[in-house]
């Protein structure tokens, strides 16, 4: 899988849902390959580093928990190619910098669980077009609601 930018953490926790499926890491040959990964779930894992733009390889991704972890950084581009997420917990971790306006890709989030990060900035007006979301928290580590 290329743009996995050295975080073995995502790498390793796809090749564990494939090899339960029967398949390898090794043998992928496209993105089709992905489509059966619809949850990833690392709750808790003392995951340091970043997501990696590779996360957008996953199309048919609807539940992502990386709660409770160290990860930083801000969010790839390209999490917000993943337009079948219903749930996304990325609470209490370090993640940095301003939600993109590509958040009204996620038109079928239910839950989105942004508290206990350092986002900074407004939220972006496009937060309004998630018609489905049912419970939303995007609080900072500082307590401030993001505007």
């Amino acid at each position: 899988m290329r743009d996995c930018d050295g975080q073995y953490w995502f790498m390793n926790a796809v090749e564990d849902i494939l090899n339960k499926q029967g398949k390898s890491i090794n043998s992928l040959t496209s993105k089709t390959d992905l489509a059966d990964i619809t949850a990833i779930g690392l709750t808790g894992q003392s995951l340091t580093g970043h997501i990696p733009p590779a996360i957008g390889n996953i199309s048919d991704l609807r539940f992502l928990y990386l709660a409770k972890n160290n990860l930083s950084g801000s969010l790839p581009k390209e999490i917000y190619d993943l337009t079948k997420l219903q749930n996304l917990d990325l609470s209490e971790n370090k993640f940095s910098g301003e939600l993109s306006s590509k958040i009204s890709n996620w038109k079928d989030i239910k839950v989105l669980l942004l508290w206990g990060n350092n986002f900074s900035g407004r939220l972006p007006n496009e937060i309004g077009q998630l018609k489905e979301l049912i419970r939303g928290c995007l609080k900072t580590k500082s307590g401030r609601k993001l505007a």
